[in-house]
């Protein structure tokens, strides 16, 4: 998904009632998405791997 800042700020402003756990995952991967970065892994049984994870 190709946004600009501005698209993404319009999507994510205003969210009220709560849903911030609900969403929390879909908007940091929109932001990588945007700033041109990698998503985050799955996580792990195992601590030592989860440098980069929800």
């Amino acid at each position: 998904m190709t946004q600009t800042v501005e698209t993404f700020i319009t999507r994510w402003q205003g969210q009220e009632g709560g849903q911030e756990r609900a969403n929390y995952a879909l908007f940091l991967t929109e932001l990588c998405d945007l700033l041109g970065l990698a998503h985050a892994d799955p996580a792990s049984a195992t601590t030592e791997g989860n440098d980069y994870v929800f």
